[in-house]
């Protein structure tokens, strides 16, 4: 399930939206202000962490 993070255009406000399927639009009306919020690019959050494994046992392409 995707989650996407959008950016209100007039207060700057940052909040996310939950998608069940991949057709997600690039704009959205923020609920709370009923403002046009925009789509943000942002990093992922997934990492490797605990025993078995390390980033450097893999190969660099």
């Amino acid at each position: 399930m995707p989650i996407i993070e959008y950016e209100d255009e007039k207060t700057g406000e940052v909040f996310e939206r939950f998608f069940k399927n991949h057709n997600i639009p690039d704009s959205v009306v923020n609920e709370k202000t009923g403002n046009n919020s925009i789509k943000k690019i942002s990093s992922g959050s997934f990492k490797l962490i605990g025993s078995g494994f390390y980033a450097n046992e893999y190969p660099k392409k």
